[in-house]
């Protein structure tokens, strides 16, 4: 089974629409903020602030694209209010900035408020949201959140238990030369019924088909 990687990746994320262009900066429609942009602030520890004319430009160009509706800014000032660069460590506000990048289907962004659900002794309902935004990555070649996905329904964490599932998701993610998910795919071969796990493999191979297709997707 081949599965396209970075490349399209890439492609599908340039491709999303952020809406309120018209009121972005212009320092907002750049390349800078095509992909993930590197904050070059960096906090000697976590919750620290780093000062200097670096820090604050860095902090005001995401706030100001962020609340101009780049999806991209919104993920990026998630990251630096949960790591406190540039900025004070804000965990709540940091999750705002991630969904709000979420919702508009930025994947970065629905990985990390995935993960950010997950932390801290998560309640049922917290690991059913985190599992629908690891699936909205995974479904965005985000093999990240392919193995989360497939965690998920190994363990039931936020859904039932559905092996068949979790293979075909870790399947998927070997595809995109997620290393990681040859241990569990091999284990779950061996303890699988041979239908269950073939039927796996099937549905890995359809959804392949479909992303190297182009065809819609989605959870």
């Amino acid at each position: 089974m081949r599965i396209f990687g970075t490349a399209a990746i890439t492609a599908a994320l340039t491709a999303i629409t952020v809406t309120g262009a018209s009121a972005q900066p212009a320092e907002c429609l750049g390349e800078a903020y095509a992909e993930p942009v590197v904050i070059q602030a960096r906090a000697p520890e976590p919750g620290g602030i780093v000062g200097g004319e670096v820090a604050a430009r860095d902090a005001a160009l995401a706030l100001a694209c962020s609340e101009a509706g780049v999806a991209a800014a919104q993920w990026n000032l998630g990251r630096m209010l949960i790591n406190g660069w540039g900025v004070g460590l804000d965990l709540a506000a940091a999750e705002t900035w991630y969904r709000r990048a979420a919702e508009q289907g930025y994947a970065y962004a629905e990985v990390s408020l995935g993960v950010l659900l997950t932390q801290n002794a998560p309640t049922e309902a917290a690991l059913a949201e985190a599992l629908m935004w690891f699936e909205r990555g995974a479904y965005q070649g985000i093999s990240y959140a392919m193995m989360r996905v497939a965690e998920a329904y190994a363990t039931g964490l936020g859904t039932p238990v559905d092996l068949t599932t979790a293979a075909m998701w870790y399947k998927v993610a070997t595809g995109f030369n997620e290393d990681a998910a040859i241990g569990p795919l091999t284990q779950l071969q061996r303890t699988m019924p041979r239908g269950a796990f073939a039927e796996a493999e099937q549905r890995a191979a359809a959804w392949a088909d479909a992303w190297n297709g182009g065809l819609p997707m989605g959870p």
